[in-house]
């Protein structure tokens, strides 16, 4: 759905119940793997956020080869800010946003390449 449909979307699951992730997948064609984009938060800054974001993907890389915790960034750079993870997490509150990346091609694993399968 459109930018607009996705926040009121978000809005109205905020109203009903606690939201404590929002993920959004996208594929790619120039970077290998599975990766994540999440939002930055100051290491020394209250709470826990900064760890709390990195959790998900760091589990992820343990749990598969073929996701990349080092590919993942946790940064808002200028080009981003209006991203849905970024907007969503910012005006809802929402620590655990992310964009999903995946490769179209598939994953480098143990020096061999494998298709994703369906």
């Amino acid at each position: 759905p459109p930018a607009h449909g996705i926040k009121k979307m978000v809005e109205k699951l905020c109203k009903k119940s606690n939201v404590i992730s929002y993920i959004d997948l996208h594929g790619h064609s120039r970077k290998e793997h599975a990766f994540m984009y999440g939002n930055a938060f100051d290491r020394k800054g209250k709470g826990n956020d900064y760890w709390h974001v990195r959790f998900l993907p760091k589990l992820l890389s343990k749990m598969s080869e073929m996701f990349s915790y080092q590919a993942s960034s946790f940064t808002i750079t200028r080009d981003k800010r209006k991203t849905a993870r970024v907007v969503i997490g910012q005006q809802f509150s929402i620590t655990h946003c992310f964009t999903l990346e995946a490769s179209f091609h598939g994953a480098l694993c143990s020096d061999k390449f494998r298709e994703f399968q369906r």
